[in-house]
């Protein structure tokens, strides 16, 4: 797929069919977030856990549910990227980080023609010591930062118009 392809067809999903991803497919994407830019050269203070157990899913979804708000975080998506970062990086760093490596997995996920949705609030409203975390066999002194829930969109993914945000350059 080219890029422009790519670029014009990501966006949010919020359904998904129950069909995991192929198991290539998945490693594409994590070898995608592998080579996200990350400050100051810190790549071994990350990790990207994929969790393709429906049960660790369903719990972190009850958890949600019980905890924060009675909806599906995850929109019946199979499968989860969760990116941890080292607890000492500043909070600020660790996001932009995760920021980055979460974009270049969404983007991977698109050119495999899938659907991708950025997951933050199930992971920052549920905090640092929530129930879940232990189900995601974490290197110690990490923390969740953000995720990104993929699989095959329910709906077909169509190219999405250039967005209202501002730019001084007239070409663009």
């Amino acid at each position: 797929m080219r890029w422009a392809d790519v670029v014009a067809l990501r966006q949010s999903t919020r359904e998904f069919t129950a069909e995991m991803p192929a198991r290539d497919a998945i490693g594409r994407i994590v070898r995608a977030g592998r080579m996200a830019p990350i400050s100051m050269h810190r790549n071994a203070s990350y990790t990207i856990a994929v969790v393709t157990e429906a049960d660790t899913i369903d719990a972190w979804r009850a958890e949600f549910c019980a905890k924060v708000k009675d909806t599906d975080p995850f929109y019946g998506a199979p499968l989860l990227f969760v990116v941890a970062g080292a607890a000492e990086i500043e909070p600020e760093m660790r996001a932009a980080d995760a920021a980055c490596i979460v974009d270049h997995m969404l983007l991977a996920a698109t050119a495999e023609g899938l659907g991708s949705v950025f997951i933050c609030g199930a992971v920052r409203l549920l905090g640092a010591q929530a129930d879940y975390i232990g189900r995601l066999a974490l290197p110690a002194g990490t923390v969740p930062i953000a995720a990104a829930a993929v699989g095959h969109a329910a709906t077909a993914l169509l190219p999405r118009e250039v967005s209202e945000i501002g730019t001084n350059w007239p070409d663009a």
